[in-house]
């Protein structure tokens, strides 16, 4: 098998607060690990269910989830364990994390942590002036040098999820949020679009392009014009 040697992030989703959380995913089969496993001569007992394998080595059991490469160790209390690493893959996983004893908590490998660093690099790695078109109003060039660029476009980026496959407009954004400046909302399309987040199929309502998530690209239909 072909070991997964990087992590390859990409957006899983935002939630609630507006935060984008990416994932990893390590694109090694149940057969791959398994017979990593078997080779290695490791015991294993699998969790079809929940895409898991319980491994031992030694006196110690860890969770792991072979299609995103998180981990845990089992506690003494064979409860859920409260926090989750990340490994790129198997290999990785047991030659940083099992048989390395000397690596038992990886330092800013966490979900959460790794998570957190991605985003910041998401959404501040854009210097503001490439923030606006040359021909943006003022109002627009204005905003991208001033604004919570951050919280903005996690707003955006929400709304344009919620609205799913069907896609929607800057103009229909704005209506639904009237309270908001127009501009908070138009020029974020633009930024998201640069960072890979949503894209344009053509159509267009009430002469307005639709804007879809990207996780719709590949099944976008031409269900709307």
């Amino acid at each position: 098998m072909k070991h997964t040697e990087e992590y390859t992030w990409t957006y899983d989703r935002t939630n609630s607060k507006g935060e984008v959380l990416l994932r990893h995913d390590t694109n090694e089969s149940l057969e791959d690990v398994t017979g990593y496993l078997e080779e290695q001569g490791i015991k294993y007992e699998r969790k079809d269910a929940a895409h898991m394998l319980w491994i031992f080595y030694g006196n110690k059991a860890y969770m792991y989830y072979y299609t995103t490469g998180r981990w845990a160790s089992r506690n003494r209390w064979r409860k859920v364990p409260l926090k989750h690493y990340k490994s790129k893959g198997i290999k990785d996983f047991l030659d940083r994390f099992v048989k390395n004893k000397q690596v038992e908590t990886p330092i800013n490998d966490t979900e959460q942590d790794t998570a957190k660093m991605k985003q910041v690099d998401l959404f501040k790695n854009i210097e503001p002036h490439k923030l606006h078109r040359k021909n943006d109003p003022q109002t627009s060039k204005e905003a991208a040098y001033t604004m919570n660029i951050s919280k903005a476009r996690g707003f955006v980026l929400n709304l344009i999820e919620e609205a799913g496959n069907k896609g929607t407009t800057t103009r229909e954004m704005t209506r639904k949020f009237p309270e908001k400046s127009d501009s908070s909302i138009t020029s974020r399309p633009n930024e998201l679009e640069k960072l890979n987040l949503i894209f344009y199929k053509g159509d267009k309502r009430e002469g307005s392009r639709v804007i879809r998530h990207i996780k719709y690209k590949a099944g976008v239909t031409d269900e709307t014009h």
